[in-house]
């Protein structure tokens, strides 16, 4: 019987799978890209380790498309290999330390498509919000 895989659907469904840690991050670049999340399809591993396992089995069978996306955490990031000659590397390491690193940065936010289309709110506001909500916090 031939090999077969329950990801098939997920790996053809779009022009490039993506492999990420966590829901958050999947929701967040779903949100972020807005249009363009048309050509991903965001698969969420649950860990750094198994976005890697992931990557690395998937491409070795001929799976050119799939890339990973993990937290850089305290290692070294990749960022500006990802619009190289050769492509992106397969793992893709941001500048920032994790994801919701990005949801701190007020400046990055108030330029955003998603912050234009629905409040339209100024850096100051949204990190006046931000501040809120922190204090609520334990």
């Amino acid at each position: 019987m031939a090999a077969t895989s329950d990801l098939q659907p997920f790996l053809s469904q779009k022009p490039i799978v993506l492999i990420v840690e966590d829901r958050l991050t999947k929701f967040y670049l779903l949100d972020a890209w807005g249009p363009d999340e048309q050509y991903f399809n965001i698969l969420v591993a649950g860990g750094k380790a198994t976005v890697q396992g992931m990557v690395e089995e998937l491409r070795r069978h001929g799976h050119s498309n799939v890339f990973g996306l993990v937290d850089r955490d305290f290692g070294t990031s990749n960022a500006a290999r990802w619009s190289g000659q050769n492509g992106p590397p397969e793992i893709l390491r941001p500048d920032f330390h994790e994801i919701e690193n990005v949801l701190l940065d007020s400046q990055a936010l108030e330029g955003c498509d998603l912050n234009s289309q629905r409040d339209n709110r100024t850096a100051v506001e949204m990190e006046q919000v931000a501040q809120a909500e922190a204090a609520k916090q334990p």
